[in-house]
């Protein structure tokens, strides 16, 4: 560990404490929209440990939280979307590999290529009503209320990452996510997510199978949530913030 005195510290504008992937976020943040001088400090000898490195990998636009009764969770996420095209994609083109994509009558984001993000989409199984968890239960209560979540979660991910709202933003430049009140006032047109997968479908028919009921219709919905790469992600942060001039400190005590 370095032991600091005070003659060794330095007078900057904006100090981030702690090396994980936030604080370089802030940090490269700050340092390549403004004239701060900016220094991050992180008591360990490499950056992106702690809870940064025990991070999943993957990368969460909404979709697990789309059917629960309260969608805030899943408005964060959309505005998370919202946040990483108008702020990375541009900067880190080629690296950053969610844009906008233009369909007929607008644009919506989209993952394509290599990069940060895995371009093989994460699925959403929903279960229908003769799936075995229903004809195991016999309450209609249980089949009402998976009905409704199917409806939920096919109208939220239509309008947010189906053809139901145009993300370019009015003035042409960056992107604009859908509102609260945009998300829970959708149209079921039919979900242009919907989608078709035999090796998931046949691991929805041995489930059934080996509950002892003949296969079942399963609604398979094609996700923005993918793969994502933490550590390339932590290391282009880390260098564009060092090009912008930050200071980083490690081995702190």
């Amino acid at each position: 560990m370095v032991q600091l005195s005070a003659a060794a510290i330095n007078r900057v504008d904006v100090a981030v404490i702690g090396g994980g992937i936030a604080g370089v976020a802030i940090a490269e943040y700050v340092a390549r929209h403004t004239n701060l001088s900016v220094q991050l400090l992180e008591k360990n000898s490499h950056l992106g440990g702690d809870s940064s490195g025990k991070l999943e990998g993957w990368f969460h636009t909404g979709a697990l939280y789309s059917g629960q009764d309260d969608g805030q969770t899943f408005f964060n996420c959309v505005n998370g979307v919202e946040d990483l095209l108008n702020h990375y994609s541009n900067y880190f083109a080629g690296r950053c590999n969610l844009t906008l994509g233009q369909y007929d009558h607008g644009y919506c984001p989209t993952v394509s290529g290599g990069g940060w993000f895995d371009s093989n989409p994460v699925y959403l199984i929903h279960p229908q009503r003769h799936s075995p968890e229903m004809l195991q239960s016999g309450l209609k209560g249980d089949r009402v209320q998976l009905e409704m979540q199917l409806k939920r979660v096919l109208g939220r991910l239509e309008m947010a990452y189906g053809q139901q709202f145009n993300w370019r933003s009015p003035t042409g430049h960056g992107a604009m996510a859908p509102d609260y009140g945009h998300l829970e006032s959708y149209e079921q047109r039919g979900c242009s997510l919907l989608s078709q997968s035999e090796k998931i479908s046949h691991y929805c028919q041995q489930f059934d199978l080996s509950h002892g009921v003949q296969p079942s219709d399963y609604a398979l919905l094609k996700s923005l949530d993918c793969a994502m790469d933490t550590q390339g992600i932590l290391q282009d942060l880390t260098a564009s913030a060092l090009a912008h001039g930050t200071a980083i400190a490690r081995g702190l005590t």
